[in-house]
Protein backbone atom coordinates (compact mmCIF):
# COMPACT_ATOMS: atom_id res chain seq x y z
CA UNK A 1 0.00 0.00 0.00
CA UNK A 2 1.45 3.17 -0.94
CA UNK A 3 2.44 5.71 1.70
CA UNK A 4 2.01 3.17 4.48
CA UNK A 5 5.45 3.13 5.74
CA UNK A 6 5.07 6.89 5.39
CA UNK A 7 2.13 7.12 7.89
CA UNK A 8 3.79 4.78 10.41
CA UNK A 9 6.73 6.45 10.23
CA UNK A 10 4.88 9.79 11.31
CA UNK A 11 2.80 7.60 13.78
CA UNK A 12 6.22 7.15 15.53
CA UNK A 13 7.90 10.57 15.15
CA UNK A 14 4.56 12.01 17.00
CA UNK A 15 4.49 9.20 19.84
CA UNK A 16 7.90 9.78 20.40
CA UNK A 17 7.65 13.78 20.74
CA UNK A 18 4.23 13.19 22.84
CA UNK A 19 6.71 11.36 24.71
CA UNK A 20 9.43 13.37 25.10
CA UNK A 21 7.19 16.31 25.98
CA UNK A 22 5.55 14.12 28.90
CA UNK A 23 9.03 12.97 30.08
CA UNK A 24 7.91 9.07 29.34
CA UNK A 25 8.44 6.24 26.93
CA UNK A 26 7.21 6.24 23.80
CA UNK A 27 6.26 2.62 24.66
CA UNK A 28 3.82 4.62 27.58
CA UNK A 29 2.37 6.26 25.20
CA UNK A 30 1.44 3.87 22.56
CA UNK A 31 -0.03 1.78 25.59
CA UNK A 32 -2.40 4.84 26.78
CA UNK A 33 -3.22 5.30 22.76
CA UNK A 34 -4.19 1.62 22.41
CA UNK A 35 -6.14 1.73 25.82
CA UNK A 36 -8.19 4.64 24.03
CA UNK A 37 -8.87 2.57 21.19
CA UNK A 38 -10.12 -0.16 22.92
CA UNK A 39 -11.56 0.56 26.15
CA UNK A 40 -12.56 4.60 26.49
CA UNK A 41 -14.05 3.98 30.05
CA UNK A 42 -10.67 2.38 31.41
CA UNK A 43 -9.04 5.65 29.24
CA UNK A 44 -11.00 7.89 31.48
CA UNK A 45 -10.72 6.81 34.72
CA UNK A 46 -6.76 6.88 33.80
CA UNK A 47 -6.47 10.23 32.69
CA UNK A 48 -8.88 11.19 35.63
CA UNK A 49 -6.22 9.83 38.06
CA UNK A 50 -8.51 6.73 39.75
CA UNK A 51 -6.68 4.15 38.12
CA UNK A 52 -3.25 3.89 36.36
CA UNK A 53 -1.82 2.96 33.22
CA UNK A 54 -0.88 -0.18 34.39
CA UNK A 55 -4.14 -1.72 35.90
CA UNK A 56 -5.75 -0.55 32.98
CA UNK A 57 -3.85 -2.60 30.76
CA UNK A 58 -4.19 -5.71 33.26
CA UNK A 59 -7.71 -5.22 32.67
CA UNK A 60 -7.78 -4.78 29.20
CA UNK A 61 -5.74 -7.72 28.78
CA UNK A 62 -7.64 -9.71 30.90
CA UNK A 63 -11.16 -8.37 29.54
CA UNK A 64 -9.83 -9.30 25.62
CA UNK A 65 -9.13 -13.04 26.91
CA UNK A 66 -6.24 -15.29 26.05
CA UNK A 67 -7.33 -15.15 22.36
CA UNK A 68 -5.40 -11.93 22.05
CA UNK A 69 -2.32 -12.50 23.81
CA UNK A 70 -1.44 -16.59 23.84
CA UNK A 71 0.86 -17.79 26.63
CA UNK A 72 3.61 -19.54 24.74
CA UNK A 73 5.44 -22.44 26.38
CA UNK A 74 8.17 -23.12 24.75
CA UNK A 75 9.48 -27.38 25.14
CA UNK A 76 12.28 -28.31 26.43
CA UNK A 77 14.85 -29.48 23.93
CA UNK A 78 16.12 -32.80 24.52
CA UNK A 79 17.59 -33.74 21.52
CA UNK A 80 20.72 -32.47 20.48
CA UNK A 81 20.75 -31.17 16.70
CA UNK A 82 23.31 -32.71 14.59
CA UNK A 83 24.20 -30.83 11.51
CA UNK A 84 24.45 -32.77 7.92
CA UNK A 85 25.83 -31.39 5.25
CA UNK A 86 25.68 -33.40 2.04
Amino acid sequence: MPGSESVQTEEVRARAIAASIMGVSDRYVGDAFRLQREDPAAFAQVRAGKMSLSAALKRLGTASGAAAKPAVRLAAFRYRVIGISI
